[in-house]
């Protein structure tokens, strides 16, 4: 998945299938050190987002999704749900 700049205020956002669902809906299954890795995750990715100076604006976890491994464990997460993002 990547972010992709069209022109001067085009956001476009190409991802894979999030089989684990919205982090919402797993939120029960995590431990509190499976949470703060999580959470951590979470904060590297809105630091990279922030980086090339893209606000999410709208963040929630409801607009983050989990993609999990052949375990069935989150494996990664993503932000979704950039209709409210822009450039600072």
């Amino acid at each position: 998945s990547k972010v992709v700049v069209q022109g001067t205020n085009q956001i476009g956002y190409k991802s894979a299938y999030a089989n684990g669902g919205t982090l919402e809906s797993q939120l029960g299954n995590l431990t509190p050190a499976q949470k703060l890795q999580m959470s951590l995750q979470l904060t590297a990715g809105m630091q990279e987002m922030h980086s090339i100076g893209l606000l999410h604006r709208d963040v929630k976890v409801d607009n983050v999704v989990a993609f999990l491994g052949a375990d069935g464990q989150i494996e990664n997460l993503k932000y979704i749900d950039m209709g409210k993002a822009k450039f600072k």
